[in-house]
């Protein structure tokens, strides 16, 4: 994985901007090109019964104008002015609402290698936000970054990446070999130790009915995956003890791990079934996103 080419994509000015503030560590790490982007919008401004054309034109202008003042004036607060003359900073302010099309379409132009953005865990049974949306059309990898993971961005957390060996099928071997090549390269350019989990998910109906014994289950389990852990692994020097097979829902037990480990980052696929996406109904990436407190970067197959 390179980190030659990053877009960023802001928060509001109310917001904290984690994303920022990762996209810039990672840029003085890589010696990347970094690019940032804002959007802005307005309703009445795209209708034409509220305003005539000469005011809509001046109240966007307006807009737009404040909005690069605002973002002059942040990166200078974040970047310093020692970071900005020895790397290429790209700001671009954007007319519009829809983030997560502009960020497909961006990508499949720009060629960008990995997409920043804060993460915001909203979602309603009837509304889906724009980080999932991002998620699932975006073509680049795409690092979700915490309020949480920037108090703790001092410290060289763990590079946890979380693998799937449910099945053996080409489509799972190849994506986690992505993840794991992801995982390595940010380990390397952050200096991290790299960890690997894989959650292994019992029936709670079958554990409730007394039906199945977890260590027994466990135990058979990691006999039949270990000839594909193995593979999955080799080429990488990943100690034992940095191998993680915990019991549980994969969302909360990658999570629990993360944060026991003190990661500084989670590393999963984006493997959802299109009729899942439809649906509406989450991944495990979507299961870890909505409970992390730890940056997640998510690889798609």
């Amino acid at each position: 994985m390179q980190f030659s080419s990053i877009l960023t994509v802001l928060d509001k000015p109310k917001h904290s901007q984690s994303a920022l503030a990762k996209a810039l560590q990672l840029q003085r790490r890589s010696q990347g090109a970094l690019e940032l982007v804002s959007f802005y919008w307005s309703a009445m401004l795209d209708s034409n019964t509220t305003f005539d054309a000469k005011q809509r034109r001046k109240m966007r202008h307006e807009m737009h104008e404040k909005l690069e003042a605002w973002q002059q004036q942040l990166l200078h607060e974040e970047a310093g002015e020692e970071h900005l003359r020895q790397y290429k900073v790209k700001r671009r302010c954007v007319w519009g609402h829809d983030i997560a099309g502009w960020v497909a379409e961006a990508v499949a132009k720009g060629g960008y290698d990995l997409v920043i953005k804060s993460l915001h865990r909203s979602k309603t049974l009837l509304y889906t936000p724009t980080d999932w949306q991002i998620l699932r059309t975006c073509g680049a990898p795409v690092l979700f970054t915490t309020a949480k993971s920037r108090a703790a961005r001092k410290r060289k957390g763990p590079v946890l990446v979380a693998l799937d060996f449910k099945s053996s099928d080409a489509k799972h071997r190849r994506l986690n070999a992505r993840l794991m090549a992801a995982g390595a390269d940010y380990a390397e350019l952050t200096g991290a130790p790299l960890h690997v989990i894989f959650a292994i998910e019992i029936s709670q109906v079958l554990r409730d009915l007394d039906l199945t014994n977890e260590k027994v289950t466990k135990a058979k389990v990691l006999r039949d995956i270990e000839p594909l852990v193995e593979r999955t692994l080799a080429g990488y020097r990943v100690p034992k003890s940095n191998i993680h097979f915990p019991v549980g829902k994969a969302g909360r037990v990658i999570n629990s791990r993360a944060h026991k480990l003190k990661a500084g980052v989670i590393v999963v696929g984006a493997a959802a079934h299109p009729i899942t996406q439809s649906l509406g109904l989450g991944n495990t990436a979507e299961r870890i996103l909505t409970k992390a407190y730890h940056d997640v970067l998510v690889i798609n197959p």
